[in-house]
C-alpha cells in the first residue's frame, strides 16, 4: 500500500496538531481496529480514519484515496472525544 502526503504540509502538522507526526499518522492505516469515517467538506472527496499510530495514541488522519494505490494524508491529529467513542464502538 502507497502512502504519501505533501512535505511541507508534514513539515507543519507537528506544530499545529500536538506533535502528531505524518509518519506516525501513516501507522493508524494498519490498526486492525480503525474506524473509517468522512470527511468530505465541500466537493472534495476525503474520508477519515479513527486508529492507533506509533506512539499508542489514538488518532485521526485525513485522507483521499489514491486510485487503487493507496493514499494520500491532508492532515491527522488527536482523536477527540467524540472519535474516540466511535473507535471503541462494537459493530
Amino acid at each position: 500500500m502507497k502512502i504519501e502526503f505533501d512535505p511541507d504540509k508534514a513539515a507543519t502538522n507537528p506544530l499545529n496538531h500536538e506533535g502528531v507526526t505524518f509518519d506516525e499518522a501513516a501507522e493508524v492505516f494498519f490498526d486492525v481496529g480503525a474506524r473509517w469515517v468522512g470527511a468530505s467538506r465541500n466537493d472534495d472527496n476525503r474520508l477519515g480514519v479513527i486508529g492507533y499510530g506509533t506512539v499508542d495514541r489514538l488518532l485521526f488522519v485525513v485522507h483521499a484515496e489514491i486510485a487503487d494505490e493507496g493514499f494520500r494524508i491532508i492532515s491527522a491529529r488527536r482523536a477527540s472525544r467524540r472519535e474516540r467513542a466511535a473507535y471503541d464502538a462494537e459493530d
